[in-house]
């Protein structure tokens, strides 16, 4: 029996069919059906590609406008800020002045009125002869800091005062505590001459409240909450 007749199968019941045409164009159909899967496979996948190259321009081109645009207002950001140059450094000049001026005036005193007040403290027929002062700066004091257990006096004066009557030395002594800026107050010296002037020698030394602090800070006092709120009710 051939190969052929091996292929045939006897089907019972079934219509009658008859394979007229030659094989290879049965397979020439399967080849060209093969093709067109092929053919379209390439097509959709040269779509895709096409598809994701476009939008991967888009996306870069729209990071492009955003970038472009975050340059633009970058930009004009700097130039509104080089507007106002001439301004800010004008309010740190004035800052360091400030800065400068309570600095320098730290240890300031009023010397003139100071003295004024001394001499108000005098008692009658006491005149003041001579008045020498020491102070301290800004950088330096008159105490060292590293001394401990002192008191760093704002500044230093000695007088030295005529009288003819001893008793009244004593009287000016207790009267100059009477000062707001007194800090503590001894005679040091007393002599007399052959017509019998009593010559006087006081050192007397100042507390803070002799500076003048012209250029302090002020610091604006806030109320409290509870007072806030208390004025509000009283108000109403």
């Amino acid at each position: 029996m051939s190969a052929r007749a091996k292929d045939l199968k006897l089907v019972l019941g079934g219509s009658p069919r008859v394979r007229l045409l030659p094989p290879e164009v049965a397979d020439r159909k399967r080849a060209a059906a093969v093709r067109r899967s092929v053919i379209i496979t390439v097509i959709g996948a040269l779509v895709l590609c096409a598809g994701a190259y476009s939008f991967a321009t888009w996306r870069a081109l729209e990071a492009a406008i955003r970038f472009d645009d975050a340059q633009l207002q970058t930009s004009s950001l700097l130039k509104q800020q080089s507007e106002y140059t001439d301004a800010r450094t004008l309010s740190d000049q004035l800052s360091a002045i400030g800065d400068a001026q309570r600095v320098g005036t730290l240890t300031e005193i009023e010397w003139k009125a100071f003295y004024e007040r001394v001499v108000s403290t005098l008692p009658a027929g006491m005149t003041l002869d001579s008045f020498t002062l020491q102070s301290g700066t800004p950088v330096a004091s008159l105490v060292e800091e590293s001394e401990v257990g002192v008191t760093i006096p704002a500044a230093e004066t000695s007088f030295i005062s005529l009288t003819r009557d001893l008793e009244s030395a004593q009287t000016w002594v207790v009267a100059l505590k009477s000062l707001p800026e007194f800090g503590d107050a001894l005679a040091t010296a007393i002599t007399r001459d052959d017509d019998g002037v009593y010559s006087v020698s006081v050192a007397m030394r100042l507390t803070e409240a002799a500076r003048t602090e012209r250029f302090a800070q002020e610091t604006e006092e806030t109320p409290a909450p509870d007072a806030a709120v208390q004025t509000e009710e009283g108000s109403g």
